[in-house]
């Protein structure tokens, strides 16, 4: 079986167990039930993805963007194949990677990526964590008076 099909047996599994909580507890608000079944389908979303990765070259302009997602889905073809599932974040930390990197260029990207291999720890949390900008907990340091 491979790591994907392990994560989502793992997520169905997860999402079963929450619509049986939601049916039990219906006392929730209607826009607290919609915004889990939106993340509920980003998350499928991201399990696609996953299953069906583009190896394929992307076309774009920017060299060090091409040259980066390259790396990554060399890594995903060659490396990952070979190791454990371990990322305890979803989507797993490569796909972020590339969203990341996709969605707000090579340098955020990068600091995005950074950031979350940081937090990838068994300390540093887990579950589902988009790629966004800032980066979660970013200013966690930084009060304002």
């Amino acid at each position: 079986m491979e790591p994907w099909e392990v994560s989502a047996l793992l997520l169905a599994e997860r999402a079963a167990a929450e619509e049986a909580e939601l049916s039990q507890y219906d006392e929730r608000g209607q826009e607290e039930a919609q915004s889990e079944q939106q993340q509920e389908q980003r998350q499928q979303q991201h399990q696609s993805a996953e299953r069906s990765p583009s190896l394929a070259p992307d076309h774009d302009d920017d060299p060090i963007k091409a040259a980066m997602i390259g790396f990554i889905k060399a890594y995903k073809r060659e490396i990952s194949p070979l190791l454990p599932p371990a990322c305890r974040f979803f989507p797993t930390c490569s796909v972020y990677a590339v969203e990341s990197i996709e969605e707000f260029g090579a340098w955020r990207g990068f600091v995005l990526t950074a950031w979350r291999l940081l937090r990838c720890t068994p300390v540093g949390g887990y579950g589902y964590d988009p790629p966004q900008w800032p980066p979660p907990n970013w200013f966690a340091g930084i009060h304002k008076k």
